[in-house]
């Protein structure tokens, strides 16, 4: 994954012919081009709240990918990022994550994806369980919500923390997700709640490591909220 405003520009030079205009190249369409000597299928794509490239490519070419990626990335001040700090960027964009949110305990309209769930439901192209997820529409038993957490140090939700009401006594539900978010500096948990609990600015309360914390239910992708702030 090549990440960040930058990330066009980088591909722009490793292939001058190519045309990454919206109209040629828009987001979530890919397509099979040569980066320097390399070729690779490459699908732009919006990652944790930046625009990025996921680039496919045979194994034994991925360290000469990677050299060139980082020469011809060095006048951008092109670093490296790990998964945690990938997580990160995800819990900061309210980004559901298999394993996490898409897992069997939910289905994709307790997740919120009802924007992805419509077109599918709402046409005639049949496919396995249509039926099965058409009737579990308003029928939802969680909700899927951000939250940011007041008072912690040394510690960040990380999942599978339970959500109490704001008075520690009954639990609502359970963190799916969680980390520190860098960019805007605020410890956050992603969560499925009982839909009685998931309006914003709704407070309860997370028990980290047998300690509750205060917490408050937030506006998804607090990380746009912030950018669009700025602008």
């Amino acid at each position: 994954m090549l990440i960040g405003p930058n990330s066009s520009k980088i591909i722009e030079k490793l292939c001058p012919q190519i045309n990454l205009s919206e109209t040629s190249f828009p987001l979530n369409f890919g397509r099979k081009i040569c980066l320097g000597h390399c070729w690779v299928e490459a699908f732009h794509k919006n990652y944790f709240g930046e625009i990025g490239w996921e680039l496919l490519h045979p194994l034994l070419m991925q360290n000469t990918l990677f050299d060139l990626i980082f020469d011809f990335g060095d006048e951008f001040g092109i670093k490296p990022f790990g998964v945690y700090a990938a997580n990160s960027m995800a819990v900061e964009s309210s980004y559901r994550q298999i394993k996490h949110e898409l897992t069997p305990d939910y289905n994709l309209w307790e997740c919120g994806l009802h924007s992805h769930v419509d077109d599918f439901t709402d046409n005639n192209r049949d496919f396995p369980g249509k039926n099965s997820l058409i009737y579990l529409k308003n029928k939802e038993r969680w909700k899927f919500i951000t939250l940011e957490v007041f008072g912690v140090e040394n510690v960040d939700a990380r999942g599978g923390e339970p959500i109490f009401d704001e008075f520690g006594q009954k639990i609502i539900g359970r963190v799916t997700n969680g980390s520190f978010g860098w960019r805007i500096n605020k410890s956050l948990a992603l969560a499925m709640v009982n839909p009685k609990f998931a309006e914003e600015d709704t407070r309860v309360k997370i028990k980290i490591l047998g300690r509750l914390y205060s917490a408050i239910s937030i506006h998804e992708n607090p990380f746009e909220a912030q950018k669009s702030s700025f602008k």
